[in-house]
């Protein structure tokens, strides 16, 4: 693998990353060629490309890195469209996490390139809230559950696009995987696609279900923290049924993904390999506008 001498190596003192999966599991994957452009995805264990290949857990594989990083999204459409490509993206993490990802070393990049795109995936609400509530209100709207994971929403996408503003020389693409921005909040941001990942597979099976267009978060690696706040804050027992609603939905969600063709029946349901092309092929023509 050439090196991709741009990018600095992560100082852990400055970022809230957190570690602890095996090291095999790298968030950072570089292919660099030589080309005049450049792709960036930036994502969680979906753009990751986690599931693919020989990955199993049960077995011992953590990575299948030749299979993975030729598989992936973003390699196949760095590959269509020309460009060295950068993946960083790590398995499940947080928004804020994402967003330091994305925003970190962009100045140093882009000078090196005639045009870069960068493609941020977003993953579900509230993994950051207790360890890192960088997008919490210092005194939030609390009359629904609801209400509060909108404004927390509005607050994260706020923080992303003025990040893009500072580099309107980038094509910045604003998506989400496997859950569902509030509509009152996408339509806010020109950056937000408004088909997810999960919509295009669904759209690639006309016979599946629709997914449930209310998932706002979907794993424990959500709930838990989302949990937590609730408690601290003597919420848990009001918006208890708020809770139960959120709940309902990620079931739907997870039993959608469990029916689905397109995704893995492990982990948090990763998009197969030909789920990872229909969404290359999509943003393909997003990028290519």
């Amino acid at each position: 693998m050439l090196s991709f001498y741009i990018v600095p190596s992560l100082d852990t003192h400055n970022t809230k990353f957190t570690y602890g999966e095996a090291p095999e599991r790298s968030w950072y994957y570089e292919f660099v060629t030589g080309k005049q452009d450049l792709l960036i995805t930036v994502g969680d264990s979906w753009t990751w490309g986690d599931s693919l290949g020989q990955i199993d857990f049960d077995k011992g594989i953590f990575d299948d890195i030749t299979h993975r990083t030729s598989h992936v999204f973003g390699r196949l459409l760095a590959d269509k469209l020309n460009r060295d490509f950068l993946m960083l993206a790590k398995c499940g993490a947080t928004n804020s996490e994402i967003h330091r990802m994305a925003f970190g070393y962009i100045d140093q990049i882009k000078s090196k390139y005639r045009k870069i795109t960068v493609v941020i995936t977003l993953t579900e609400l509230m993994r950051e809230i207790t360890g890192d509530p960088w997008w919490l209100d210092p005194a939030p709207t609390e009359n629904s559950l609801d209400g509060f994971l909108t404004d927390y929403e509005y607050n994260m996408l706020a923080t992303f696009h003025a990040a893009m503003l500072e580099h309107p020389d980038v094509q910045w693409i604003l998506a989400r995987n496997f859950t569902v921005s509030y509509p009152s909040n996408i339509s806010k941001f020109p950056y937000m696609l408004k088909k997810t990942w999960v919509d295009i597979l669904a759209e690639a099976q006309e016979d599946k279900s629709l997914y449930p267009q209310d998932a706002r978060i979907v794993s424990q690696l959500g709930f838990v923290p989302l949990e937590e706040y609730l408690q601290k804050r003597s919420l848990h027992r009001s918006w208890r049924r708020d809770l139960y609603g959120l709940m309902s939905s990620a079931s739907l969600a997870i039993d959608w993904l469990m029916d689905s063709d397109l995704n893995y029946k492990k982990a948090t349901k990763h998009p197969t390999e030909r789920g990872h092309e229909l969404w290359a092929d999509y943003l393909y023509d997003i990028v290519k506008g």
